[in-house]
């Protein structure tokens, strides 16, 4: 019958699952259409892949349980995520993040105590819906401008507001802030404290 042959015969090999789903980290929803490829931990040696079902849904088989593997989700638009050392049967939820579009470069601030005329390089991006602007962490624009340049009241009326620019993307992704920046109003000081000339003329 079974299981006879030498006494320490190995057991039979075990195959198992590694399966669950993948969401978006921003919306939260399901996602369907994800890459789910599975290797051999020690290896890298591919043992199966599939694609998330519409409902987000993945199933995927080891071979050997006793073997530890690795998952790897990919889809276009978002980061990859990759869960290692796993043994089947086991449940994995994968949580991918959108990719945010690139930090936005160079900001500027000038203006004096009533105004601020911030401006930015524009995003290299391609699906760029605009633009925020934070002062000291407080968003100041209610809607992304298009523009690469805001001008506004400085509602503190003091110095010492810092500003930064993040971009947005189309899905509602937002990278994360520029340097911060204070407006150079040092200017507009040192020509407010001038002497007046005529007065000294005569």
């Amino acid at each position: 019958g079974m299981g006879e042959g030498e006494g320490e015969g190995e057991p039979p090999v075990r195959s198992g699952t590694i399966h669950g789903y993948a969401k978006d980290g921003r919306t939260q929803s399901t996602l369907a259409g994800v890459t789910v490829t599975l290797k051999v931990e020690a290896s890298g040696a591919e043992l199966d892949t599939t694609t998330t079902d519409g409902s987000g849904n993945y199933t995927l088989t080891v071979p050997d349980v006793t073997v530890a593997v690795r998952a790897e989700f990919t889809k276009d638009g978002y980061d990859s995520k990759s869960y290692g050392y796993l043994y089947a049967t086991a449940q994995v939820n994968a949580t991918l993040q959108p990719k945010a579009p690139p930090r936005v470069l160079d900001p500027f601030a000038s203006g004096g105590l009533d105004s601020i005329l911030l401006r930015w390089r524009p995003s290299r991006a391609p699906d760029i819906l605009g633009y925020n602007v934070y002062s000291r962490g407080t968003r100041i624009t209610q809607t992304p401008v298009r523009s690469t340049r805001l001008r506004f009241s400085n509602p503190w009326k003091q110095d010492d507001s810092a500003y930064t620019v993040t971009a947005v993307d189309e899905a509602g992704n937002e990278s994360v802030p520029s340097e911060e920046v204070q407006a150079e109003e040092g200017a507009v000081k040192v020509w407010m404290n001038q002497p007046t000339l005529e007065a000294d003329a005569y």
